[in-house]
């Protein structure tokens, strides 16, 4: 298997039995295939291609499927990519992701790459975009420190912004205001904001570490970020004003916003109630199917977060989780499932929504 190889639709059409929903198998293949992380669409904005990491090829490559034909085509080549890396540029031709070391740049049609930024003796993490599509925030981890670094899209040049000696992850542009981003850090305060300049860099929603704070995301255009207080609800919190407010009281797990951020859609464990479609104004929340996941984690059994060393045990491996987002659309959700055995990428339609 090499860049460019296309392979025939592995596409299947499924409903789901409780919910009706119509479903599309997008891959088939016995080998680990998830979708990119829940932060991140998985499709292009013309919500024509998904973008699914696999691991057919033996180490984790980038890959592509028509909606249309089910038609499937690799990306990348590579032994070092970061398989939850990758996000879609705004122009339908390039997407963007991390190896160990780089910041990276492949054309859809070309499949040409293009090194945007290099850290050398570093690891790079993440990569989100900014609303503009001009710059890539990305983490950059180093013996002793974390750096939070942007790069820009068009090539020209990267820098870091802020450093410091706590984790760093989960770095995310919001979307209301380019020069804000939101990153994540231990246990012992989850949630941090800092400018684009590396200025004004403060915790948001103090806690203690046992008040288990995770899976943090914009919600929309908007100035709030919702955030799960595990087992007991979704949360929201203004960054002007750091009200908090209770968006739904139930387990939600890994929530994702429409893009305008009139619905959010999550996956749920312990128990497993299928994907959600929650309403952020009134909290109301209702199946739009069940993935049957495997769902691992032992730690995600329990009301606190793990301390001290964890493993791949401890919250994953994330491949078994959902993760669902929606299309740029807001029309079609796309999420992973090992329910035949392997993990395999799904699309499902929301209809009258």
């Amino acid at each position: 298997m090499a860049k460019g190889d296309r392979f025939p639709s592995e596409r299947k059409s499924l409903r789901d039995p409780r919910t009706g929903a119509s479903i599309l198998q997008l891959t088939d293949h016995p080998s680990i295939n998830h979708n990119l992380y829940f932060l991140n669409p998985s499709c292009t904005p013309d919500g024509k291609k998904i973008i699914f990491t696999s691991y057919r090829a033996g180490e984790p490559n980038l890959f592509m499927a028509d909606e249309e034909t089910g038609q499937i085509v690799q990306l990348t080549q590579l032994d070092d990519m970061n398989p939850y890396s990758a996000v879609p540029a705004n122009d339908n031709r390039r997407l963007f992701f991390s190896t160990r070391e780089e910041v990276r740049a492949v054309d859809l049609e070309t499949f040409d790459e293009e090194v945007l930024a290099s850290f050398p003796g570093c690891r790079v993490g993440n990569c989100n975009l900014s609303g503009d599509g001009s710059l890539i925030v990305t983490v950059v981890r180093s013996e002793g420190k974390n750096e939070i670094a942007v790069v820009e899209t068009d090539g020209s040049g990267a820098r870091v912004v802020f450093e410091t000696e706590r984790a760093v992850g989960h770095v995310q542009f919001c979307r209301a205001e380019g020069n804000l981003i939101l990153y994540s850090s231990d246990i012992t305060q989850r949630m941090w904001l800092v400018r684009l300049d590396g200025t004004e860099n403060r915790p948001l929603y103090l806690h203690d570490e046992n008040e288990w704070i995770t899976h943090e995301s914009w919600l929309g255009q908007s100035y709030e970020v919702m955030f799960v207080h595990w087992p007991y609800a979704l949360k929201g919190i203004d960054v002007r004003t750091e009200e908090v407010r209770i968006i739904s009281d139930f387990n939600c797990w890994h929530p994702s916003s429409r893009p305008d951020g009139s619905l959010i859609v999550c996956d749920t464990v312990h128990p497993d109630i299928g994907l959600r479609l929650i309403d952020p104004k009134t909290g109301e929340h209702r199946p739009l199917c069940y993935p049957g996941s495997s769902c691992r984690g032992r730690q995600w059994t329990k009301t606190v977060p793990a301390r001290g060393k964890v493993d791949e045990g401890t919250y994953g491996p994330q491949w078994t989780h959902p993760h669902p987002s929606f299309s740029p659309d807001g029309r079609k959700v796309i999420y992973t499932s090992d329910r035949t055995g392997h993990p395999q990428v799904y699309l499902v339609y929301l209809e009258g929504v």
